[in-house]
Formats: C-alpha cells, sequence, structure tokens
C-alpha cells in the first residue's frame, strides 16, 4: 500500500461528497511529538491555487493538536477558497483540532471520532536562572485553583484568600500568570469565533454553553468527546459517516496513513539503537502529512541517536594449547571481542545527539 492506493480512497471520499478533499495528519504515534504549528498552514497553501474556489471543501482530520495560533488562520485560509467547509473526522482531533472543526460548517464522523476539551497548557520557567526548570499549567487549572481556594474559604476568603494566592505567585511568576490569563481569554475568544464562521446559527446563549463545556465542564482535557457527546451535549452538526456510507473507507484510509506513521509501534530510542549495527545511528520518521489528489507532503523528523555507558571489561581465557600460533591468536581475539560485544550491549544508553524537521514533497 501506498500513496497510490491512499490517492484512490481520496477521490472515493471526493466523489461521495462532492467536495475537494485535503487530508491533514499529525502522528498519533506514542513518544512522538507532531502537534500541529504554523508551517503547516504554508503547506496547505500547496493544495490551493490562488484562483481555485469550490463549492465544498473537507478537511480529513487527525490530529492531537498543538499550537492554539493555528487553527483561525488554516480554517480561514480554506474558507476563502470555497463556500462550505467540511471536518471529516475518522477518529482523533484533539484540542486545537476540535478547534478547527468547530469552524466547519459540518463534522462527518466516523463512530471513533473524538473531539476534546480545548483548555490548553502553557509552560512557563519557574525562575530567572538560565536553567530554571519549565513547568507546563493547564489554564483550567490556575482557574481551578482560585475557585478551589474561594470554595474552602466561603466568606472568609476576602479576609484570608490572598494567603492561597501568595503561594500561587510564589510558585508561578506574576508575568506567566498574566499569560495564562490571556492564553484563557484567548481560547474563549476563538472558540465563539470559530461558531461564528459556521452556518450553524448559533445565538450568544448557545455558544456561551458551548465554550462553557469545551473548557471547564469537562473538568479535564483528557476527556475525549464521543460522537454521541458532540450530537447531544455540544450539538454540533453531525453527520454520521455510516448514513454516507463512507465509514468503511473513512477508516481505511486512516489506516494507510497508520501505517506511514508506525502509529501501533511505541517510538523507543533505546530500541531503535540496539536494532541496528552501528553507533551513533540517525533515525528518519515521517510524523506529518498533508495530501490531496494532486500532490503529497510528508514533515520527516530526522534524529541521531548515540549510545553512551560504561561495558565491564571482565574476560574469561578459552583453554587453548600451542597459543605461539597466529591461528589460534585469531580465535583468541575473536573470542575477547565476543566478549566485549555481548558486555557493552546492555550498557549502551541511547541519548539524542540532535535532530531537525522538514517538510518533504513526494
Amino acid at each position: 500500500m501506498g500513496k497510490v492506493e491512499r490517492r484512490a480512497k481520496i477521490t472515493q471520499l471526493e466523489e461521495t461528497l462532492k467536495a475537494k478533499v485535503i487530508c491533514f495528519l499529525t502522528s498519533d504515534r506514542p513518544n512522538v511529538d507532531a502537534p500541529l504549528s504554523r508551517d503547516c498552514l504554508k503547506i496547505l497553501e500547496q493544495h490551493l491555487g490562488v484562483k481555485d474556489q469550490h463549492q465544498i471543501i473537507a478537511l480529513y482530520l487527525v490530529s492531537h493538536g498543538g499550537d492554539i495560533d493555528v487553527p483561525w488562520p488554516l480554517v480561514n485560509l480554506l474558507r476563502s477558497h470555497c463556500k462550505k467547509l467540511y471536518a471529516v473526522v475518522p477518529y482523533i482531533c484533539h484540542s486545537a483540532a476540535t478547534m478547527i472543526a468547530l469552524g466547519c460548517d459540518r463534522l462527518i464522523a466516523g463512530s471513533r471520532a473524538q473531539l476534546s476539551p480545548t483548555d490548553p497548557t502553557i509552560h512557563v520557567k519557574t525562575g530567572p536562572s538560565e536553567n530554571a526548570p519549565i513547568l507546563g499549567f493547564g489554564v483550567e487549572n490556575i482557574n481551578a485553583f482560585i475557585e478551589f481556594v474561594r470554595g474552602t474559604l466561603g466568606s472568609k476568603f476576602p479576609a484570608y484568600g490572598h494567603e492561597a494566592l501568595t503561594k500561587l505567585i510564589d510558585r508561578v511568576q506574576p508575568e506567566a500568570l498574566g499569560s495564562i490569563n490571556r492564553v484563557y481569554f484567548r481560547t474563549r475568544l476563538i472558540i465563539e469565533k470559530m461558531l461564528k464562521l459556521t452556518k450553524s446559527g448559533h445565538n450568544k446563549k448557545q455558544i456561551d454553553r458551548l465554550v462553557s463545556l469545551l473548557t471547564v465542564s469537562y473538568y479535564a482535557h483528557t476527556h475525549f468527546i464521543c460522537r454521541k457527546e458532540m450530537i447531544d451535549d455540544l450539538r454540533l452538526p453531525v453527520t454520521k459517516a455510516e448514513d454516507l456510507g463512507i465509514e468503511e473507507l473513512m477508516w481505511d484510509l486512516y489506516e494507510e496513513y497508520a501505517t506511514e506513521l508506525q502509529s501501533r509501534r511505541p517510538f523507543d530510542m533505546q530500541a531503535e539503537l540496539h536494532h541496528c549495527n552501528q553507533n551513533p545511528v540517525t533515525v528518519e520518521l515521517r510524523t506529518r502529512f498533508v495530501e490531496s489528489i494532486s500532490r503529497t507532503d510528508t514533515y520527516f523528523y530526522v534524529t541521531t541517536l548515540q549510545g553512551t555507558g560504561t561495558p565491564n571489561f571482565n574476560f574469561t581465557l578459552p583453554q587453548i594449547p600451542g597459543l605461539p600460533d597466529p591461528a589460534i591468536l585469531q580465535q583468541l581475539i575473536q573470542h575477547f571481542l565476543g566478549q566485549l560485544t555481548a558486555q557493552l550491549q546492555p550498557f549502551l544508553v541511547a541519548k539524542k545527539l540532535s535532530s531537525f524537521g522538514e517538510w518533504r514533497n513526494e
């Protein structure tokens, strides 16, 4: 299977949906970090001519999310080339990817489709030192802490709440708290603006309710919103894939990409090093795809791994008579090398020496 087979399935989707289909996937392989990032926008542009106009664009989307600055320009880019925008969701569509789906007029969801809450995580340094630890804070976790203190102290909060806030400021610098607050309001704003782009006709009360559900009400960023919740809780314009007869087609296409991305096999640096006969070793991973029937763009993550460690140089000497014989000495040397290799292998610890990434048009 490969590009030809994928494009055949993309063509089938286009014929069924009567739409221009663009597939956009970031790796869901365990231990591989491949977030939505701004460079993806430039690649998506290559799949749309400057003057291209389509009745419908269907974005086939699989991603764990990433930079929250990506959804708004991405959705507006696609909308500038079509009258209607669909999201085709066979599986994972989390966080920032959920924001993208919210900006679509229609969600074509498979039975395994997942959205997620959109409360982002912000990474901040915990001190002025260059080597100060960097901690990730869920934006809603900060708000939840304050609400916890408020609820615990009750009427005493005005008198004693400042002590809890002082502890928080000791932990997180004030300017970082300011950034967290800005990200909180920006997240809510993006959701609201996305919904207003669609033809769904949400009123202010409905939008506020949906924003609350996606940022607060599920209480965990890891709550994966199933298709039934998309319909019953979020009341999004969802069309079931099986009603269009494309449930199996959508999943088969995902499996094609999952094979390329090695989604079923966790990335293990130690295993990669041990499976090779050289040290260091360079490993190349496919981590993102943007594909349509006209072109395929793949993001490759390239990393160099080196094994380090201290071997145990304890050898045993074989009992070989006639050591002066060169042939016998050669056997002795080979014996030592075999023991060295066997003892060295368990002590090799894989460490990343360098890495880079690049888009390639395949």
